[in-house]
Order: structure tokens, then sequence, then C-alpha cells
């Protein structure tokens, strides 16, 4: 089967995704997987994964115009289409109706039905968590599978936790995101035993340079979490801390606190877009009562990796992902 995933590239959680997820489903028996972009994008995001994926084997293409990704898709010759951002979905469509090969299309995030009201015409629809698929139904959209983002359990795995409480940042900020970011800092100068380490595209400014550092969009985050005793962000970045026994604490556009062995539901509050607004107060209060019990971080801890390999299997998502192109491939008419 020969696969062909679509998609912007920038420094953000769903380039991981797209990277990650090609390269497991090409290590799957019978695969061959391409990965293609087109347009803007950030240059150097580009660069830097297509080099990983090159290196794992998988096929990389950039293009500059629609007429050239045409092109490019018809060269490669796939059995199906995987779409990923959103704002291609409508040359995606016109090449898989050119090449009458199925469309797959990955939704990342809220609010898609509305900047494209024909997505209810793709023939797969994969949300990545239920919120959104209930969004996706609502508008109409009923070929729709729910797969989450997968983390690689080998590459992101606990080693030795770093000597002085470390806390990691990870993930893209926006103008949303920046406030929450900003109070973390805050909580942490008042933390004298805990140090802090942002990978992000975001570069704060910090008092006490001792204890913060600022590593910018790290493309390898495996080592940083491997070493730190709890992870900040959202998403894929808390997948990817928990992978590493991180104890997690969801903060995006809001404050969702942390992640406890009562919250082991199959999908865990990992948006960002739940909870309180973020303050340094209580961001404090949750660190300190966490660096004052190492009996209790070290129970959070092993819960944390145990949760990862259960729900967050990439090579389980790549499965089930392979699944669902051998049935779209199945109905399309031949």
């Amino acid at each position: 089967m020969r696969t062909l995933l679509l998609s912007r590239f920038f420094f953000s959680g769903q380039t991981t995704h797209v990277v990650s997820l090609a390269r497991a489903l090409d290590r799957l028996p019978e695969m061959t997987v391409g990965v293609a972009t087109v347009g803007r994008g950030h240059p150097q995001a580009w660069e830097m994964y297509a080099k990983e994926l090159t290196h794992a084997g998988v096929s990389a293409f950039r293009t500059t115009s629609a007429k050239a990704l045409q092109a490019c898709v018809r060269r490669f010759n796939p059995d199906v289409i995987h779409t990923h951002s959103s704002d291609l979905l409508p040359v995606s469509r016109e090449v898989s109706r050119d090449l009458g090969v199925p469309l797959v299309f990955t939704c990342h995030g809220l609010g898609i039905p509305h900047q494209q009201p024909r997505i209810a015409e793709v023939d797969l629809v994969i949300a990545v968590g239920p919120r959104i698929q209930r969004e996706l139904r609502t508008a109409g959209v009923h070929a729709c599978a729910l797969i989450g983002n997968g983390v690689d359990l080998e590459r992101f795995r606990p080693t030795e936790k770093a000597g002085a409480f470390q806390i990691a940042y990870v993930g893209r900020v926006d103008a949303k995101k920046r406030k929450g970011l900003h109070e973390l800092i805050a909580a942490v100068k008042e933390i004298p035993r805990a140090r802090l380490m942002v990978a992000s595209n975001d570069r704060p400014k910090f008092d006490e340079e001792d204890r913060l550092t600022t590593l910018g969009w790290v493309h390898d985050v495996a080592p940083l979490l491997a070493e730190s005793h709890a992870v900040f962000g959202t998403g894929r970045a808390i997948r990817e801390g928990m992978a590493a026994a991180c104890v997690p604490f969801v903060l995006g556009e809001r404050y969702t606190g942390m992640l406890r062995p009562t919250d082991g539901s199959a999908w865990l509050p990992l948006s960002g877009l739940d909870g309180e607004t973020p303050s340094r107060g209580r961001i404090r209060l949750d660190l300190i009562r966490l660096i004052q019990d190492p009996t209790h971080w070290r129970a959070l801890s092993a819960w944390s990796r145990e949760y990862a390999c259960a729900h967050f299997s990439l090579s389980d998502v790549a499965e089930q992902t392979a699944q669902l192109y051998q049935r779209v491939i199945a109905a399309c008419p031949a």
C-alpha cells in the first residue's frame, strides 16, 4: 500500500505528529509512505524534519504550488492520500478525485468544519480527540473515526532524572498560551529548589538565568523529558512527557492542572482549554506540594509511564490508521 501524507510544516505538535506517524507507518509490512508539503510553511521546520524522514527511508517532497503538488502526487502514485492541514483540503480533494484514490483527513483542532464547509466530502475523517469528533458529527461528518496522537515509547522512555527538580515546558506558544508560560515562569522564580527548561518557539526572559534555560524549538525533546521531573504544556507534549515518566501539568490557554490516576480514562483533558485562568499562585502551590513529597512524585511518575504505555502507543496508532486506509480503499469505486 502506498500512502502519501500532506501537511504544512511549522514548529508545532501537528508537524511532529505527521513525521512520527509517517515513520511508524513506513515500518509496517507492505507499506510505502511519502510526505509532501506545498507553499507557505517554515523553511527551517521543513529542512529539519525532511532530513529526519529521509534518514528513516521515507520520501519527502516540497513543492511551491498546487500544480507542482499535483505532479508530485501523480509521480508518487499513492493508493490513499492522508491530509493533515485543513487549508490543503481543497487541493487534496482535487488530486484524489483526479487519481481516483480515497482521501483521509486528520482533524487536529476545533473549528475546522466552519473553515472547510465541504469537509463532509472527504472519504474518512480522523478526529484526534472526542471533543473534535463531537463537533465533526454535529457538522454532518458521519465518516469519522477517533484515533489519538501516538508516542514512540522506545524513543520517549524514563531514565535517571536530573539532580534538581527539573520542569520542562514544551510546545509552540501563541498569543493565547503566552500568559500561561509567563505565569509558570513567575511561579518557578518563587521556588528555589526548581529549575525550568523552555523548549518552544517563544524565548522568554528571566531574571535568574541559572534556573531557567530557553532552548528555542527543540527537534528531539526526548532527552530533555527523560531527565525532567514534570512537564507543562498541552496535547503531544503531555503525551511525550508522560511516556518519559514526567508528572503532567496541562497548561495552555487555561490551566487544567496536574493530572492524576483519578483522571485515568482513555481520554485525558489535554487541550489546555479546560480549567481556570493561569495564575502563578496556583501553579506554585501545585509544584510545591509535589516537590515536598518525593513519594507522591514517584507514584505519579510511575503512573504516567504506565498510562502512556496503555494509551499512547505509536505502533498501535499506526496499525489502526493502516486498517482505516484498507477500509477506505476497499470502499473506493474501482
